[in-house]
């Protein structure tokens, strides 16, 4: 096994996902290397960070900000017509769509 296949299963290894077949591969690979040995430690660190960073509630509304905040930019929609051979861009219109009316405050 080489170092690049070895880095592609640690996230499987670490959370005792792999193959039995696959598991010792890697496992040999990283009693050879140190390189991805010290990936492998690295990536536990970061794992148990992970899970002892205290959860964190989003501040209220902000899921439906977000949402009107995106539908309040035009978008440039490309259509590409079949009998042509150019593309019509047209502009999405926010204040235009049946959904964005309930949205405005």
């Amino acid at each position: 096994m080489d170092c690049r296949r070895a880095e592609e299963l640690l996230s499987d290894h670490l959370e005792g996902a792999l193959h039995a077949i696959l598991r010792a591969e890697l496992e040999a690979h990283l009693a050879r290397c140190a390189d991805c040995r010290a990936l492998r430690e690295a990536l536990d660190e970061v794992v148990v960070a992970l899970h002892t960073a205290p959860d964190l509630a989003a501040p209220s509304g902000l899921a439906e900000r977000a949402a009107a905040a995106a539908m309040a930019r035009p978008h440039a929609v490309v259509v590409k017509v079949l009998a042509a051979s150019r593309a019509i861009v047209c502009r999405h219109q926010p204040e235009r769509a049946p959904w964005a009316a309930s949205s405005r405050k």
